[in-house]
């Protein structure tokens, strides 16, 4: 039994800069960081960085309780004994 490809990703699939950051609450510069460094999947189509959704999440979840290993600075951080 052949399985079908699975669908392209649509609009609401693909994220752009400015959306990654608005999902993740990081600053441009954070964003870049990340994607330096290798941290964050993205694809480069001309001069754009996508993202996709799907992975921006599945990273997220995987950094759950890896604050302290995380070498970028929190945007705000969260004074001892308050969240």
């Amino acid at each position: 039994m052949e399985h079908a490809p699975p669908p392209p990703p649509s609009g609401k699939d693909i994220l752009t800069g400015p959306e990654v950051e608005s999902l993740l609450h990081v600053s441009r510069t954070t964003l870049w960081k990340l994607r330096e460094r290798g941290n964050l999947p993205y694809t480069k189509v001309g001069r754009k960085y996508l993202y996709l959704r799907a992975e921006v999440l599945a990273w997220l979840r995987d950094q759950r309780g890896r604050g302290a290993q995380l070498t970028i600075p929190l945007e705000f951080p969260v004074e001892a004994g308050k969240r």
